[in-house]
């Protein structure tokens, strides 16, 4: 979903001749869980603040001529701040 919330931007900007800041892919790189439980969970919640960083400079990269892009990363961002939330409670 974000992915092509992102990528429709993208090419909206460029039909609008709108070229957005762009984003490091490795500032984003997720990591697979492995270990035991509370290793796993950090990992976790690691993977989701990495994505909740992307949301947030997607969201900002792409705000300033396509409203619609930014609200999409927005309700991401709060989507996987709850579920930091629940997997704390595991941790």
């Amino acid at each position: 979903m974000a992915q092509r919330a992102y990528r429709e931007g993208v090419t909206d900007a460029f039909e609008v001749g709108f070229l957005a800041e762009e984003l490091d892919p490795a500032k984003y790189t997720l990591v697979e869980p492995k270990g035991d439980w509370a290793t796993v969970i950090k990992t976790m919640i690691s993977n989701e603040e990495k994505i909740i960083l992307f949301c947030g400079d997607a969201a900002s990269n792409s705000s300033k001529l396509l409203p619609d892009v930014p609200e999409t990363f927005e309700r991401l961002v709060k989507r996987k701040k709850r579920s930091i939330e629940i997997m704390k409670e595991y941790a």
